[in-house]
C-alpha cells in the first residue's frame, strides 16, 4: 500500500512542539489504547490457594528475583514464585507481565531495544520490531505477519486536498540513530535538520515522534499536517477504518487496523496526535 497518509492538525507556535505520528499497538489477547488496558475475553488470575498477591507496575520485585518462577502458571497479568515451605508468592500487574507466543507459551515482556549488526531489534515483545542505524525505515513483526513502513514525507494540506511537502526523509547513510533502553532516537533523518525522529517501544506496542525544534517552513498556509508514507502489508491483511475495509483512498479521524482475512487484528494505528513539548496537557 503505497502513499498512505496519516493527518493531523498541528500546533503553530514558536516553541518545540512533537508530533506523534505514528502509535502501533498490537492486539493479539487484548487492546491497548493511551495506556488504558482493555480486556478481550477472560483473564487468569491466580487462585488465592497458598499465594500471596503481590501488585506490580510493571516489573516484580527485586526481592522475588532470585526465587525460582513457577513457569507454568504464567499469564498475561500474573507471575508465580515460589518461596519454599509450599509457599508462593502471585505478582499482578496492572499492565500485561506476559505475552503469549504461537506456541502457546507465556514470555516475559522485555521491550528493550538491542543492538544488531545494521541498528537495533526489539524482539522479546508481541510487537517485533527492527531498525537500521542510518535510516527510519521500519520492520514490524506480529507472530508470522511481516509489515515494513517507509516514511516518503512531512506535508502540508489545504482543504482544496493540496499537500506541499515540507521535508523528506534523507537518502544514503547519513542519518545517526542511538538507543537507550526504550527509546531510539534519530539526528539528520529529514531534509528539514530541526526534526528529530524517535521511537519509543513499550509492552506490545511501538510509538513514532516527530520533534520539531521550529515551525515547519511552508511556503503558503495549510490546514494541517501529514504524514505520508509507504506502508507494506502482506496478501490477505486488509486495512479497516471508519468501520469497513478500505481499498481506495479514504480519510479517518479514528484508528486504522490491520486484520487478518479471520478477523483477526493484527495492529491498531492509534490516531495521531500533536501538543507543545512543553505542555502536553493540550493536544490536537
Amino acid at each position: 500500500m503505497s502513499g498512505v497518509l496519516f493527518p493531523m492538525q498541528t500546533v503553530r507556535t514558536s516553541r518545540n512542539y512533537i508530533l506523534i505520528l505514528l502509535a502501533l499497538v498490537v492486539t493479539v489477547a487484548l487492546s491497548v489504547s493511551l495506556g488504558l488496558v482493555i480486556r478481550s475475553g477472560s483473564v487468569s488470575l491466580p487462585s488465592t490457594i497458598g499465594d500471596t498477591i503481590i501488585p506490580a507496575l510493571a516489573e516484580p520485585p527485586s526481592s522475588l528475583l532470585s526465587k525460582p518462577e513457577i513457569e507454568s502458571l504464567r499469564s498475561a497479568y500474573a507471575r508465580h514464585y515460589d518461596m519454599g515451605n509450599g509457599r508462593r508468592v502471585a505478582v499482578v500487574g496492572a499492565s500485561p507481565l506476559n505475552y503469549q507466543k504461537a506456541d502457546g507459551s507465556w514470555e516475559p515482556y522485555r521491550p528493550e531495544f538491542q543492538p544488531t549488526e545494521t541498528g537495533w531489534s526489539v524482539s522479546h515483545n508481541s510487537l517485533r520490531s527492527k531498525f537500521a542505524s542510518s535510516n527510519t525505515a521500519v520492520q514490524l513483526v506480529v507472530e508470522e505477519t511481516g509489515i515494513d513502513w517507509q516514511p516518503l514525507a512531512l506535508e502540508i494540506n489545504t482543504d482544496g486536498d493540496i499537500a506541499r511537502p515540507l521535508a523528506v526523509p534523507m537518502t544514503g547513510d547519513v542519518a545517526k540513530g542511538q538507543a537507550t533502553e526504550r527509546a531510539l532516537q534519530y539526528h539528520d533523518a529529514w531534509s528539514d535538520p530541526s526534526i528529530v525522529e524517535r521511537f519509543r517501544s513499550r509492552a506490545g506496542s511501538l510509538k513514532q515522534e516527530l520533534v520539531l525544534a521550529a515551525a515547519p517552513a511552508a511556503t503558503s498556509a495549510g490546514q494541517w499536517l501529514s504524514l505520508r508514507v509507504d506502508l507494506a502489508i502482506p496478501a490477505g491483511v486488509q486495512v479497516l477504518a471508519n468501520g469497513s475495509a478500505q481499498t481506495a483512498g479514504f480519510t479517518t479521524a479514528g484508528s486504522l487496523e490491520l486484520q487478518q482475512a479471520d478477523g483477526t487484528t493484527v495492529l491498531t494505528f492509534i490516531p495521531p496526535r500533536a501538543y507543545e513539548l512543553e505542555d502536553r496537557s493540550e493536544y490536537v
